[in-house]
């Protein structure tokens, strides 16, 4: 059976195995927090998977840039194969088999259009669509012209694309001073900045949070999808953000820098420890964080419970 054949065969069968390996393969970095998005919810979702160390910025060693450190990077994306799946060498990439990167392409996704998947969010859906609906707040079941699940999805994903739109230079500029950037050598400013940024943006969530978890049962996730009584994929978009600026906070509060939070993050505080109790959160999101900063997840999971911002 040819590898299209074969795939065809396992869409038509409803399988969760689209490969004959059983694995897709990510292309990523564990510290990068959009591969962090996509990882979550493979976990989520209980699916096999590959990963591939890929990063021009980063190598293996340590956090630090290697601008500062003279080091290789991962590498992978910068190479032809590479460039064939996704010509703008971003990551998260994902492909339904491997690659060979001595330039020959596998057989299995060669004949697959498009080759791979790119762009976290993009990938998120497919995921979500493939493996785990609920995440988008639908089910195997669903019709294509069913408008109240069409509703309900448009729900999840306006918080991903808003997210995405709004929160990229706060999380990209703060991640790169605090953990990528030895300290003396830090922009205090742009780190200010950044975290003030994150502060703003999370106002408006805390805020939304704020009027509709009153109508929630105690016992559901707090969601930041109205309706949702489960994790979404929005909640993986948010629960990533949130993570990588509360750990930059006591990142730095470890190196005697501390930063105001004048506001009350109530709800997003019960959100967070609703996550720490989510296995694939803590593999794939928290504890890479933390080792991305250094930090011991025990201690921080103990600091979490009494230095929340504004508890």
């Amino acid at each position: 059976m040819t590898s299209r054949k074969a795939f065809a065969r396992t869409r038509r069968l409803g399988l969760k195995t689209p490969l004959r390996n059983g694995k897709l393969t990510v292309f990523g970095r564990p510290s990068s927090s959009n591969t962090q998005k996509v990882l979550w919810a493979l976990q989520e979702a209980n699916v096999v998977y590959n990963l591939v160390l890929s990063s021009a910025r980063l190598g293996p060693g340590s956090s630090y840039l290697i601008e500062t450190t003279g080091t290789k990077p991962y590498g992978v994306v910068d190479t032809p194969s590479f460039v064939r799946l996704n010509p703008h060498r971003g990551l998260p990439t994902l492909t339904l088999s491997n690659y060979d990167f001595g330039g020959a392409e596998n057989e299995a996704t060669s004949e697959i259009e498009p080759p791979a998947i790119w762009e976290s969010h993009t990938c998120l859906r497919y995921i979500a669509n493939r493996f785990l609906p609920s995440l988008l707040l639908s089910n195997s079941d669903a019709s294509a012209d069913d408008g109240y699940l069409l509703w309900r999805r448009a729900g999840v994903e306006m918080w991903m694309d808003w997210i995405l739109a709004n929160f990229h230079d706060a999380n990209h500029n703060y991640i790169d001073q605090v953990a990528r950037t030895p300290p003396e050598n830090r922009d205090e400013g742009l780190y200010r900045r950044s975290h003030e940024s994150y502060i703003s943006l999370f106002m408006t969530v805390e805020s939304h949070l704020a009027n509709i978890n009153g109508g929630r049962e105690p016992s559901s996730f707090p969601s930041i999808c109205e309706g949702a009584s489960d994790l979404t994929a929005a909640d993986i978009v948010l629960g990533t953000e949130l993570n990588r600026w509360y750990l930059c906070w006591i990142a730095l509060r470890k190196d005697a820098v501390f930063l105001p939070v004048e506001a009350d993050f109530k709800h997003l505080g019960h959100f967070y420890s609703s996550l720490m109790h989510r296995e694939p959160f803590l593999k794939a999101v928290f504890a890479a964080e933390c080792e991305h900063h250094g930090l011991d997840p025990e201690n921080v999971r103990i600091q979490a419970q009494s230095t929340w911002p504004c508890r």
